[in-house]
């Protein structure tokens, strides 16, 4: 079971903003078999839905083990998402190699801990990252390491086009088609000069 910090319990005596949002954390946490929870899988995050009894209702759980919410690890809906994968709940899918949907748990290069960098986010390699250790030198690593991954799967620079009917329309470059080598009749026999 998560600990919900002391902080967070005693909230509503010093703030009126948080009067009912922390009743009913700990309520949650010390009366759980009242409170259904439903779980589902949304994109690469998994949705634990508290009901109306619990503030914020709908809270999101990453497969780094952290909840979206002010809590993160602590929030309850961790456990939950736990006990559910236990029991054999439908698992997340898993993000494409070089995107970061969530803060990734720890460095992918060297395992240390990691914090978010958001000059490094983009819409297509999700959120930014930098290790504590290695800074963003690893979150470059850990891209240019995706990207070789990628290509390695593809032979194609330029992929075929074919129509409806499978009729090639475009044969697309092959990677050996640019490679430079002996039986290629356009390859620099010593090596590129741009100064040439």
């Amino acid at each position: 079971m998560s600990v919900i910090p002391q902080a967070v319990v005693n909230a509503e005596d010093s703030d009126p903003a948080f009067a009912g949002l922390s009743i009913t954390l700990l309520e949650w946490v010390t009366t759980r078999s009242d409170i259904a929870t439903t779980i589902t899988v949304e994109g690469y995050f998994y949705n634990v839905d508290f009901g109306e009894r619990v503030r914020p209702r709908i809270h999101k759980v990453g497969k780094n083990g952290k909840c979206t919410c002010y809590l993160g690890k602590l929030c309850p809906a961790v456990d939950e998402v736990k006990g559910y994968l236990e029991t054999g709940g439908a698992r997340a899918p898993e993000p494409p190699s070089g995107y970061y949907p969530m803060l990734p748990a720890c460095c992918p290069i060297c395992g240390a801990g990691v914090q978010t960098d958001t000059s490094l986010s983009s819409p297509k390699r999700g959120v930014g990252w930098q290790c504590t250790k290695g800074g963003s030198l690893h979150y470059w690593q850990r891209m240019t390491q995706a990207l070789q991954a990628a290509q390695a799967q593809s032979p194609w620079v330029i992929a075929p086009v074919l129509d409806q009917a499978g009729r090639v329309i475009y044969a697309g470059v092959h990677r050996d088609d640019i490679t430079t080598d002996a039986n290629n009749p356009y390859a620099f026999k010593d090596g590129y000069n741009p100064y040439r």
